[in-house]
Order: structure tokens, then sequence, then C-alpha cells
């Protein structure tokens, strides 16, 4: 039985890995725009949607909005793997 460690370090990993396969297809607006809440959340990883919109200067719907579309990239785009259709 897995403990409740091993349990978040799996879901953490799993997190960070999609979170790699988003950045590797967004184009370079979306990507400054995940740096500028990277830079957010590593200030304190406790923040609020509200407190991460209001640091990077837009509004709680947008970052939403943006986070939704950023995540829709892993399951629309190309695979990387495939070099002839790949935004990359």
């Amino acid at each position: 039985m897995k403990s409740q460690i091993q349990t978040d370090v799996e879901k953490f990993r799993s997190s960070f890995e999609k979170f790699n396969l988003i950045y590797q297809r967004a184009s370079s607006e979306e990507r400054k725009f995940l740096d500028d809440v990277k830079k957010v959340l590593r200030r304190n990883i406790n923040y609020s949607a509200r407190d991460v919109a209001d640091a990077i200067g837009i509004g709680r719907s947008t970052l939403f909005y943006r986070l939704k579309k950023l995540g829709c990239l892993l399951y629309t785009s190309p695979s990387p793997r495939d070099l002839s259709t790949s935004r990359m």
C-alpha cells in the first residue's frame, strides 16, 4: 500500500510532466505567460488565483481562460515526435 507521501510525489511528478509538455508546445507568447506565473508561484506556492492574477497584472477570469486554453494543448497539438506536423 502506498503512503500519502508516495501518492503526493506521484501526483506532483505527473503534474510537472504535463506542465513540461504544455510548455514545449506553447508559442513564445504563451511561454512568457507561463514564465510569469511560475515566477509568482516560486515566491509563494500558496498564492490564490487572485494573488497570481494580480501579481502578473491580469484579471482572474483571464488567468483561468489562458490556463485552460494552454491545458488544451495537451490534447489538440500534434505529438512533438511528429516533426512534420508539430508546432515546434
